[in-house]
């Protein structure tokens, strides 16, 4: 069975680390809202480059309209000429230039049916991914809004476990508080009072040396892991 004075460490330490991880949580939850919110940017802005490629895509339709009747004004103004020549040459001239730009319309023409078929699917698909975005968007947020509850609740237990804490602390005298102080300054990782089984420390699983082994099991106190400082009690030997 722990001495007193380790019980009474034992308590100040579960405090302590209740303590710690309530702090811990609290100090996660800004990164873990800041990567929500980071997905909810990500995806708006997929949403708006999707505009952008349909608006792209839709100018383009556009310019190539205002080709296929830029040509046809080319037409009609060869047909105008071909009313006013008398030779015949400048007459066939005029009739291959209308059928050359003929067939550069019908290329014009097959390139539009084919951004606005593509256009179609963009438009469609641009509606699917709204509403994936939208659903992410409501997701993350209701996440966000979750977190922020949990951190008014963690402040709220935090207070509570401090006031524990510090209680457990004032039922230690000063050098039990003093040796816990050190303990945990120099392992910096807890726990800081581990027990000590079969020779071997419970927080570094090290041996330690005969002399720290037979003090422990003396019941002395304190007694402290020769490779690692921290506060040992009996375990089983």
């Amino acid at each position: 069975m722990p001495l007193p004075q380790i019980e009474n460490l034992l308590i100040v330490q579960a405090r302590d680390l209740d303590l710690q991880k309530n702090l811990s949580e609290q100090a996660a939850i800004p990164q873990q809202m800041h990567k929500l919110q980071d997905a909810i940017d990500q995806a708006q802005v997929r949403l708006e480059q999707a505009d952008q490629d349909l608006k792209a895509q839709a100018l383009a339709c556009s310019q190539l309209e205002a080709a296929i009747a830029d040509k046809e004004s080319h037409i009609t103004r060869f047909k105008t000429q071909q009313i006013a020549v008398k030779k015949n040459e400048e007459y066939q001239a005029l009739t291959q230039q209308i059928e050359l730009t003929q067939n550069s319309i019908l290329e014009l023409e097959e390139q539009e049916i084919e951004l606005m078929l593509a256009i179609d699917t963009a438009r469609e698909a641009r509606e699917h991914l709204r509403e994936e975005v939208q659903g992410v968007i409501e997701k993350r947020k209701s996440e966000i809004a979750l977190l922020q509850q949990k951190k008014v609740h963690l402040q709220a237990a935090a207070d509570s476990i401090e006031q524990q804490f510090n209680g457990a602390r004032q039922q230690l005298d000063a050098e039990s508080i003093e040796h816990y102080d050190r303990v945990k300054k120099l392992s910096r990782r807890a726990p800081y009072i581990v027990t000590l089984q079969a020779h071997v420390c419970s927080g570094c699983h090290l041996r330690v040396s005969n002399e720290v082994s037979n003090a422990v099991a003396k019941g002395e106190y304190p007694v402290f892991c020769d490779q690692c400082a921290r506060l040992l009690y009996l375990g089983h030997l």
